[in-house]
């Protein structure tokens, strides 16, 4: 007899239930070699939710100079049909150009997040060949996405910023 769920004490997440069990099933009837992976299964609700590690989680895992965040939000002040313009929202915490966290926070950002649970550990520049339309939230993700794509090469410790300020530098100093 197997377990799962909020019966082992856990939390009352259906989808989480659903996946323990399968993996109870797995376990079962094979070798049981499968084990439950968190991390990859999205949280929260229709309006906000995450998939991994939030980005206190991932700097106290990997160390706060190796984490990197990227965000990208979007406010739908033209859609007045509502009583409050819906704020839409994305954050990438990644850990050496490896995704290890989404949050999303607008309208059916937990459809999203299941789709996107499936990029956890993979490069952030795979984010860029999946086909979002630029509409809603799925054009937040992709402008986060963009927005590392572009921002990794001039951080600071990247050897192409820091080629480059080495060699301002030098030009500034023969000039004098």
């Amino acid at each position: 007899m197997f377990a799962c769920g909020a019966l082992l004490g856990g939390s009352v997440d259906a989808n989480l239930a659903e996946y323990e069990a399968e993996i109870a099933v797995k376990n079962a009837l094979f070798l049981p070699r499968h084990r439950a992976d968190a991390k990859a299964l999205a949280q929260g609700s229709d309006d906000f939710s995450r998939v991994g590690l939030t980005e206190m989680q991932a700097q106290q895992r990997y160390g706060s100079p190796f984490v990197n965040v990227w965000e990208a939000s979007c406010a739908n002040s033209a859609d007045l049909s509502g009583p409050v313009p819906l704020l839409q929202y994305c954050k990438i915490v990644c850990f050496q150009q490896q995704i290890v966290g989404i949050h999303l926070f607008g309208e059916a950002s937990f459809e999203l997040a299941q789709s996107l649970s499936g990029m956890i550990g993979r490069s952030i520049h795979a984010l860029n060949s999946v086909a979002f339309p630029s509409q809603g939230l799925r054009g937040v993700v992709m402008a986060a996405a963009s927005e590392a794509a572009t921002g990794t090469i001039w951080q600071v410790g990247h050897w192409r910023r820091d080629w480059a300020e080495n060699w301002f530098n030098w030009r500034r100093s023969a000039q004098r």
